[in-house]
This record gives structure tokens, sequence and C-alpha cells, in this order.
């Protein structure tokens, strides 16, 4: 039997090589050696271990907002070199060297820089990271978000632990005082506004890939023509998924169509898809398309909100027409870290779930609607739930 030394250095060689082998690569094999190193080090931690790391995470996350709002990680990066506390400080807002300090310290510890001696700290992909829109975007969002989970455990006590369904009765409401939705909170900070909409751009190619390896759109714009309406991309946003789609399938093979609330889509103009301005929990006047396309809306919605509209779908469809609802689908056995988070954040923030296969089958059962298949990019990935009239 290996002595604990000898295993501690053939783990780090291991290690080593998958890091070289896998690092920024989107494979399967990636997101499989992930989830065993965080087995791993669930495991070799020790309860207390676990609880201090989780307890104190939102301190990580305050520190890595305030260092996206005072431009610490853009100094750091645009500098490409090693710099101190001070000169980091004279090109951050403020300028208060203990301030910069205290922050950058907490950073370094977190390997969101780099320490490279006593004095000195470094940019790192991470750093470089928290210096673009989307990342800058999420840590805000999640800072504003954080207070309406941290009102969970008294809005379940009060409620008497019952799981919210209500847009305007949730977590939300326990913290940003009066009825008010998130939605509305946002459009009165539109500041925070922004941060969210960077926020939902930039996490598309973290939840998914190509959108058209994801699903066999070949299959199901089969024998399609040009007039004929292939894709409505019903609630989407700006368009992301149908512009990425629309680069594998021609204007011959028929027409895409973006739809989403006139605030949403006044003025947008995409290449060869067509905006329409529509709210999706009234008459949807595009009828028998080959697919009805929801991504990141079902789950924002308890099961009778998303009946509502889902019902307005099911009006139009054809036999030939197919409802692709592109969620987080939770899986039984040893779900993913981040699909569970996601369903409790959306839980506090509007009610809304992320849903196991088979609650996404009863859902969809309950508006006259059958599951053909469910399809999956990977471990970490959202999955495409494709039904048809049952």
């Amino acid at each position: 039997m290996a002595s604990n030394s000898e295993l501690a250095t053939k783990f780090k060689i291991v290690s080593d090589e998958a890091i070289k082998a896998l690092k920024g690569n989107g494979s399967i094999e990636r997101e499989d050696v992930l989830r065993e190193a965080r087995r791993v080090v669930q495991q070799l931690q020790a309860p207390v271990d676990y609880a201090l790391r989780m307890v104190w995470a939102p301190v990580e996350l305050a520190a890595a907002a305030t260092a996206c709002e005072m431009g610490i990680f853009s100094s750091l990066a645009h500098g490409n070199k090693p710099m101190t506390t001070e000169e980091i400080a004279r090109s951050s807002k403020g300028g208060d060297v203990l301030l910069v300090q205290r922050i950058i310290q907490a950073l370094a510890a977190h390997g969101l820089v780099d320490q490279t001696d006593e004095r000195h700290y470094l940019a790192n992909d991470i750093t470089r990271d928290f210096t673009t829109p989307g990342r800058h975007g999420s840590a805000m969002t999640q800072m504003f978000s954080m207070r309406a989970y941290s009102a969970l455990p008294w809005f379940l006590r009060k409620n008497g632990y019952k799981s919210p369904a209500s847009l305007r009765e949730c977590c939300w409401q326990e913290v940003y005082e009066g009825d008010g939705t998130i939605w509305e909170w946002m459009k009165e900070y539109p500041e925070m506004g922004r941060y969210f909409n960077d926020y939902m751009a930039a996490a598309r190619p973290y939840t998914s890939s190509a959108l058209g390896e994801e699903f066999p759109f070949g299959r199901l714009f089969e024998g399609s023509k040009k007039d004929d309406v292939v894709f409505v991309d019903v609630g989407g946003g700006h368009g992301h998924q149908a512009v990425s789609l629309r680069k594998s399938f021609p204007k011959e093979r028929g027409r895409f169509i973006l739809q989403d609330l006139p605030q949403v889509v006044d003025g947008k103009v995409l290449d060869d898809v067509e905006v329409m301005a529509h709210d999706m929990m009234k008459e949807q006047p595009v009828k028998g398309a080959r697919a009805y396309y929801f991504r990141g809306v079902l789950h924002d919605h308890d099961d009778p909100v998303c009946r509502d509209f889902l019902q307005q779908i099911v009006k139009v469809m054809s036999r030939d027409s197919r409802l692709l609802v592109h969620d987080v689908i939770i899986d039984d056995f040893m779900p993913s870290v981040q699909s569970v988070r996601q369903d409790l954040g959306l839980m506090c923030l509007f009610a809304g779930r992320e849903r196991t296969k088979a609650q996404m089958k009863a859902l969809l059962e309950s508006v006259g609607l059958a599951v053909v298949e469910t399809y999956k990019a990977g471990p970490e990935k959202w999955s495409i739930t494709e039904a048809r009239l049952s």
C-alpha cells in the first residue's frame, strides 16, 4: 500500500496532467474531471472546513464585485505585469491604498489574482475574465439577488414551508418592500437592469454549445420551403439562439422569427431573422410552425403560469409542429451543483423553478402535449425537451 506521501505525489502528477490536457476546453471529459475533483475536495474536507467555506462564500463574492466596481481587475489586466498595491490604487477608483490592499489580498487568497511576492500581484485568467461586462454583470446581479436569497429561511417560516407560487409573493418582496417584482425593480434602477442583461448575455456560452449541435433540426426542418415558418424563438430576447441556428439553415429552408415584448425588440434588426413584438401570454399569431422554441423561459415561472402561455402554443400547433423547451433538467441522481443553485435562486427571485425530467413531462402533458425525447449536450449543459401534440 502506498504511503500518504506517495499518494499525494501521485495525485499531484495526475492533477497536473489533467490541467494541462483539459483546461479551457468544453469537453465532456473536462466536465467529468471537474465533478470528480469537487467530490474529492468535499470528501477530503473536515466538516468544519466545508462549513467555513460555505458560510463565508458571500464575502468572496462581495470582494470580487467590489473589485469589478473599483476597476482593480482592469488595472491588473491592463498592466500585464506584477504591480504593487500602490500602483493598483493609482489606477483604481478612490485611490485608497489601504482599501485596495484589503481587497487585493482577499482576491489573491481565493485565487482570483496571483501574488508573485510580498508586494506584487499579477493578473491571471480569472482576473481577465472579471474584466468582461458579463462577469462584472454576474457579480453585481448576484449581489442584489443575495438579499433575496438571505430571506429564504424567514420567508418559508412565515408561509408554513410551502414553495412560493407567485412572482409577487416570494423572497424578493421580503427584502425589497412592496409587491413589486424583480423586473419592475430593474426598470426603476436601470443600471441594475444593465448588469442583469450583461449577465444573461454572457451566461449563454457557459450553458450551451451551438444550438444546431444540441438538437437534430435537420430532421425537424426536412422538406421545408422558403415561405414555411420553421423556427419561432418565443421570448428570445436579443435573438442569440435564432441567429446562431440561422447560420446552419439558409433562407431557402424556411423563415425564422424572434418574438419578445415590444420594449425588448423595438428597433431590433437581425440578419435573416424576422423580429416580431409579441406577449407570450396572448394569442400566438404564428400558426403551424415547425418549431416553437423556449429557452430559459419556463424556469422563470411555476406550473400554473407556464400552462397559461403554453396553451397559446398548443392552440396553433399542427401535427408536424414541435415544442422545444431549452432549460435545465435536474438529474434524479447526483444533480449538478449549478442546477440546484439555479433552482433555489429562481425560487427566491421569481417563484420559478428548474424541473426534473418527470416534472417537465407532467407539465407538458397537462396542456395536451407528449414528450418525444430529451436531448442533453453534456453533464453541465441545459437540456432540450421535444414535445408534440398528444
